[in-house]
């Protein structure tokens, strides 16, 4: 990943966190220009976090967005995550790709999305 001290060995005001972080992605060699770029976004904080950084670099670094979600459908909000991952990715124009989980199953429920995923 981009080195913690890539993102902190800056005077740069924490307003400058998008284009350190393009910087890092290009210094660090981690992402190459043109390249596919797939963020997996659950909708935390995190994630969306990450897209937001990722479609911000998009055209400094040409890079080909795409925005995996994956549905595990455990819980009654799953369907509401899986729209609002859906509705970032239009609004940065990634493509979006959504993976559900046809049958929850019935024991060893981490172990088995973990694996599914």
């Amino acid at each position: 990943g981009v080195s913690a001290h890539a993102l902190r060995a800056s005077t740069e005001p924490a307003a400058d966190l998008p284009a350190r972080f393009t910087r890092a992605l290009e210094s660090e060699g981690l992402v190459g220009r043109g390249a596919i770029v797939l963020a997996l976004v659950s909708g935390g904080r995190d994630s969306v976090a990450l897209l937001h950084l990722l479609a911000h670099s998009r055209a400094a670094l040409q890079l080909q967005l795409h925005v995996l979600h994956f549905n595990h459908r455990t819980r009654p909000e799953c369907d509401e995550e899986e729209a609002f991952v859906g509705r970032l990715a239009a609004e940065h124009a990634a493509a979006f790709h959504v993976r559900r989980l046809e049958r929850v199953p019935t024991s060893g429920l981490q172990a088995q999305t973990r694996e599914w995923r």
